[in-house]
């Protein structure tokens, strides 16, 4: 009997039935409020690193990304979220000024200040919650701040190249 639960121990330390490792994790801060009421300026929050290249886009994920250099931000990691993946149709609005995503309304309980759904669509700026239909390339996300009314992202500069994303929030 003692000889079984010594061959079990010695297994256990010798790494078999180990946990496996928890990916890496950062501390990021945020620079705006296009998040709110998720995250606001100065907030800290902890999210996954992802290896260059191997981001697996999920609709929902809020994401640190490194901006395209046409996207006329500074070199520091932006932070929004993902609503619509390589393949998917999304514009703004339908009759309830919602987004949509493949023809569906979006349920968005999550957001903050919204863009003014009156204003024109004006490219390079995101002053007006119309946009679309725009069908998402292979490769690339479609990104919103929460806080649409404060948020420069996929609406006005177009959708973001996932091998641009480095890094997914932690719930």
């Amino acid at each position: 009997m003692w000889s079984r639960v010594l061959l079990g121990m010695a297994l256990l330390s010798a790494g078999c039935g180990a946990a496996p490792e928890l990916p890496e994790t950062r501390r990021y801060t945020m620079s705006t409020d296009a998040m709110q009421p998720l995250l606001t300026s100065g907030q800290t929050f902890t999210a996954k690193v992802v290896a260059e290249g191997t981001y697996r886009p999920t609709v929902g994920d809020v994401v640190v990304f490194r901006a395209p250099d046409s996207w006329g931000r500074g070199s520091g990691p932006s932070v929004a979220r993902v609503v619509a993946v390589e393949g998917f149709v999304v514009a703004c609005c339908d009759v309830d000024g919602r987004v949509t995503v493949d023809g569906v309304a979006l349920n968005e309980p999550y957001l903050g200040e919204n863009s003014s759904i009156d204003a024109p669509p004006d490219a390079g700026r995101c002053v007006s919650r119309r946009f679309g239909p725009v069908t998402v390339e292979a490769g690339r996300v479609f990104v919103m701040g929460d806080s649409r009314g404060l948020s420069m992202d996929s609406r006005c500069l177009g959708a973001l190249p996932t091998d641009r994303v480095i890094a997914v929030m932690v719930p």
